[in-house]
């Protein structure tokens, strides 16, 4: 099993091998410290336990994990997210491959996913294909949009998108349809419920990405079936056009989910989280003001070369720490590390959803896959 150290100050690998009677080479090589690495107090790293005091040990509640893809228009770079996939395949009950779409006529523009179809068979994992109206940079707000009040073209246009999960290879659809014109969202909504019924038809997976918003503003069991998976998105709190804050703080997103489960059964909800944070240039102006993305690694790489101290905000249960630049300009950084990661897949296994879903991109924050291995069971 695998618990979480706090990095105290002046604390060393050495102190922290003989605290936990774990030779220094495990710590390093689990959470891919170099030599003479210097710590950041407040950093949170794995230590591997395997002595009496933890024989009792049982994993969590067994539950699914998704991992989402983006595959790319050239096959020759989707190598790296190939051998992520085969290197925590044992962790992932479904890949989702983004993303598919359409045209304005309902012309469906494939992508290079048959090497992830086939990585992802290989293991023992079920490829989903993701059907969004993500179109060259954007949300299009009406997508498909000759099609969609005609019963007629939609009936077709449902048997296309089926034919070609068969043809591909694929066990379900996840759709994932955002920013829609609310003129026409009632439209959308039924595609997408007829879309259901004949994927289940053809005993196939089906997801649906669901927002707060749409938790709040439609009612969702006229849409969804209860056997339906849906993957809530919180992507409402810190971001790019945001002032600094939470990433996915853990209050909200307690409050968000009490109100998801009360129109959804809590065993079809899967919770998305993000593996990534946020730097932001103090103080904050919301005219001039856009905050660049950063992984979990980078932020902890940036809080070791500016040797701050990062903090933990027990509320939000998120890290975060600032830190003055080299043009002497302030910034704050917001971001997911494994104590965060950690507080959120308890909070899933209490709750007793279905499970949880991450982005798997090649800036990879490995700590997140070994907590999800060595403590939880994963449904295959």
């Amino acid at each position: 099993m695998m618990i979480i150290h706090v990095i105290q100050p002046y604390e060393d690998i050495s102190r922290i091998s003989k605290k936990y009677m774990v030779d220094e080479d495990s710590i390093k090589s689990i959470n891919k410290i170099p030599n003479n690495t210097f710590f950041v107090p407040g950093q949170s790293i794995l230590i591997p336990i395997h002595n009496d005091k933890y024989s009792n040990y049982e994993k969590y509640n067994t539950f699914e994990v998704n991992a989402f893809i983006k595959a790319s228009s050239t096959p020759d770079k989707n190598t790296t997210l190939l051998e992520l996939i085969k290197k925590y395949a044992t962790c992932i009950t479904y890949l989702s491959i983004f993303g598919y779409c359409a045209d304005t006529n309902g012309r469906i523009k494939e992508i290079h996913d048959s090497d992830f179809i086939s990585v992802a068979l290989s293991n023992s994992i079920s490829p989903i294909m993701v059907f969004t109206n993500y179109i060259e940079g954007a949300y299009e707000p009406h997508p498909f949009k000759s099609i969609i009040n005609s019963q007629k073209n939609v009936n077709s246009f449902i048997m296309k998108i089926v034919n070609l999960l068969k043809r591909k290879g694929y066990g379900g659809i996840c759709i994932d349809l955002k920013n829609l014109d609310p003129i026409y969202q009632e439209s959308y909504f039924g595609f997408i419920y007829k879309l259901s019924i004949q994927i289940r038809a053809s005993g196939l997976t089906f997801f649906v990405c669901v927002n707060g918003d749409q938790m709040i503003n439609i009612d969702n069991n006229v849409y969804f079936d209860p056997s339906d998976t849906k993957i809530l998105m919180p992507y409402r709190w810190g971001w790019s056009g945001s002032p600094p804050m939470p990433i996915a703080p853990l209050n909200q997103l307690e409050m968000l989910l009490q109100r998801t489960i009360r129109v959804f059964p809590e065993n079809s909800v899967m919770l998305d989280l993000p593996l990534y944070g946020y730097d932001w240039k103090l103080p904050y102006n919301s005219k001039s003001s856009s905050a660049r993305a950063i992984s979990s690694d980078e932020a902890i790489e940036l809080a070791t070369l500016q040797k701050t101290y990062i903090h933990f905000d027990y509320i939000s249960r998120s890290p975060y720490y600032n830190y003055i630049d080299e043009k002497n300009d302030k910034h704050i950084v917001w971001f997911e590390d494994i104590q965060s990661i950690w507080s959120k897949l308890e909070f899933t296994s209490y709750m007793g959803l279905k499970g949880i879903s991450f982005w798997l991109s090649e800036k990879d924050y490995s700590l997140n896959w070994v907590m999800l291995k060595e403590n939880f069971s994963i449904k295959k």
